[in-house]
């Protein structure tokens, strides 16, 4: 509470500032290289060579130019991710491996304009059914492994970071023309997306206005699922200088599939389930570095399982307080001091799963230190404590150092003088944790097991999960047109949970042991102004570190075994090319190995998923009728066809192509 008093009484955001150039984008430049400033994991900008972090972005642009329908789909793009298409209205996505129905599989943490966007309930994002219409998204920007304790708790693998077009950016560019954007969109599966946003700007201060709706019929059964409705109003204003006032007030309703995995117990099951979701935020910044972050949301949803479970209704509510401080109390240091706390709290009707409403608190404090230890020298240190109601504290060292060891220079860009990166190699090793889930916590439920009527039965002494990660890289700029990357980490996890036999059911416990050790490398090239190479390639491999140890007469495995649940081999390789004139188009490729899913704790097969490749791209050409721009494009994401599955009790789907248009006026 000092801290808190303190820090109130004192006047870096969470929000990086964005570092795709708003003007770089439609029509009107070819495309390049990530831009020369860029947000890392310090939550402000700096140059991707200094970055303490493995810091993957795609700009707003970039996304729109993949061909793909949801932005779920785009970060197959990014290095080191894993995406599983499980049906029409629900996708996992995962990093380094770690793939699968267990809860090792959990631990991303998302933020949506700063605020979290993370269920409590289910431990997770429900990454299909977040509040944001596709073409508002400005950046995402991915850091993986647990270097991203300044935005939040429970990123124990990594953060994808979303951030949308505030007002106020819609007044720079060749946006400061537009105050109306439409798209227009239908395809394949009887799929359609229409949406509409208004900006309204006087000096600094501007109001958005954004509507979506997005549809698509189930990829097998063909009947109808997600019909998601997305509603949102922004204000930004700035009343002085060096003052912000950012609020957002959002709604959305959808129909959406959670799929509940096999293992050895339990048959897979799927609940059909209709949420509605609406959420308030605010943000007040002051530049002597203070930032205030305040969010409120709440999650209603009705379950309707074809298998095992019962009916059941939830209502989650979530409350977060945030205040981060940046100084520097010397020129070679920056400072970020913060704390916060989240507060949850459910429960459930028709069938109450959980014995009445129960709630979980986190509080947490960090500081975190960027020293600049000589020109060419950079030391990031720092400390984060989770104080979790139900599973107590939960301290996150975190180091890294950054040598330069070529300096950045200056070159133009359109004629400006321009700060372009050198090359770097980095180390650093840091702790990150996910807190037991309100559902793992609190889930008594009656179930159909293999072995009959069986019960699920919550845990209120879990611990939280744990992960220690270890990496070196290499960043740089060798010549202005090629960019290279390449990272080599090792992870070893603790007390991940698992499903454990008890007399009447099932139980979750913190029981399994992993390690994982992996490489990513991206290559991207300017071949020239209008054509844009690029590549990446991940390995990793997961191994079980549980000794010969069995719970209930059912052995935890032998250890040094290979866990097959994540792919060992995931690429990815495309062309862009951009005309400022006419027909403009992108083509790429993502591979994905194969995957055997096991139940992480008797070490059976519950099913494989066989390797494949997909082919997918996007052709566009501008239309300008005086005062209005636009495009007409054709896409498809797993453009040849390629018929298959992405999760063994997931469902089989083929190309997702559609036809539309994108207008401002």
């Amino acid at each position: 509470m000092l801290l808190l008093l303190l820090l109130a009484a004192c006047a870096v955001s969470q929000d990086p500032p964005n570092a795709p150039d708003p003007t770089a984008s439609k029509d009107d430049q070819g495309p390049r290289l990530k831009s020369r400033m860029e947000s890392v994991s310090s939550g402000r900008s700096n140059l991707l060579d200094r970055a303490s972090a493995s810091v993957s972005v795609l700009s707003g642009e970039d996304l729109k130019a993949l061909g793909v329908q949801t932005f779920i789909d785009a970060l197959r793009l990014m290095p080191g991710l894993e995406v599983e298409k499980i049906s029409a209205s629900e996708s996992a996505v995962s990093v380094r491996g770690y793939v699968g129905p267990a809860s090792a599989s959990q631990g991303m943490l998302a933020l949506v304009d700063g605020r979290q966007a993370y269920n409590e309930f289910f431990g997770a994002p429900f990454w299909e059914t977040l509040g944001i219409a596709f073409g508002e998204i400005k950046s995402i920007e991915v850091i993986r492994g647990p270097g991203s304790f300044l935005y939040g708790p429970n990123a124990m693998h990594g953060l994808v970071n979303i951030t949308t077009m505030s007002p106020l950016d819609y007044g720079e560019g060749i946006y400061n023309n537009h105050q109306v954007f439409t798209t227009i969109a239908a395809g394949t599966y009887a799929a359609n997306q229409e949406s509409l946003i208004y900006v309204k700007r006087e000096g600094e201060t501007g109001v958005k206005v954004a509507l979506s709706h997005d549809d698509m019929d189930q990829f097998e059964s063909r009947g109808d699922t997600k019909n998601k409705i997305v509603g949102s109003v922004r204000l930004q204003t700035r009343p002085a200088e060096g003052r912000e006032l950012d609020v957002t007030a959002g709604a959305s309703r959808q129909k959406f599939d959670a799929l509940f995995p096999e293992t050895s117990l339990l048959d897979a099951a799927t609940y059909t389930t209709r949420a509605n979701e609406y959420y308030l935020q605010a943000k007040y910044t002051l530049n002597t570095g203070l930032t205030l972050r305040t969010s409120w949301t709440r999650f209603e949803a009705d379950g309707q399982p074809n298998a095992i479970f019962v009916p059941f209704s939830l209502i989650l509510d979530t409350a977060d307080l945030d205040l981060q401080y940046t100084f520097s109390p010397w020129r070679s240091q920056n400072v970020t001091i913060g704390t916060g706390i989240r507060y949850s709290t459910f429960n459930t009707g028709d069938f109450d799963i959980s014995d009445g409403r129960h709630a979980t608190r986190v509080e947490w404090l960090f500081i975190q230190d960027e020293i600049v230890l000589a020109s060419e020298l950079f030391l990031t240190v720092g400390v984060r404590l989770d104080e979790h109601s139900k599973a107590g504290l939960s301290p996150a060292p975190r180091l890294a150092l950054v040598y330069e060891f070529v300096p950045p220079t200056t070159i133009m860009v359109d004629g400006e003088p321009t700060l372009s990166p050198g090359q770097s190699i980095r180390a650093t090793a840091g702790y990150g944790y996910r807190n037991p889930a309100l559902r793992e916590l609190w889930f008594d439920m009656p179930i159909t097991s293999k072995f009959g009527p069986s019960k699920v039965i919550g845990n209120p002494d879990l611990d939280p999960e744990m992960m220690r990660s270890f990496e070196v890289g290499y960043w740089g700029r060798p010549t202005s047109s090629l960019q290279a990357e390449c990272s080599i980490y090792y992870n070893r996890g603790d007390h991940f949970v698992v499903f454990v036999p008890t007399a009447g059911g099932a139980r979750r416990e913190n029981r399994n042991k992993e390690d994982a050790y992996g490489i990513e490398t991206t290559l991207e090239y300017q071949l020239t102004r209008e054509v844009f190479l690029f590549g990446n390639y991940a390995y990793s491999l997961r191994h079980n570190l549980n000794s010969h140890v069995s719970v209930a007469g059912v052995s935890l495995g032998d250890a040094h075994n290979r866990i097959p649940d994540g792919p060992m081999n995931k690429a990815n390789a495309g062309v862009r090319y951009v005309t400022t004139q006419g027909l403009s188009g992108m083509v790429w490729i993502n591979f994905f190995d194969e995957t055997t899913f096991t139940d992480k704790l008797t070490g059976e097969r519950v099913g494989h998923v066989p390797a494949y490749a997909l082919v997918s791209g996007k052709i566009w050409y501008p239309i300008r009728m005086g005062s209005t721009d636009g495009k007409v494009f054709v896409q498809a994401f797993n453009a040849f066809n390629h018929v298959h599955r992405e999760h063994p009790d997931g469902d089989e789907y083929g190309a997702i192509a559609m036809v539309g248009m994108d207008i401002a006026w």
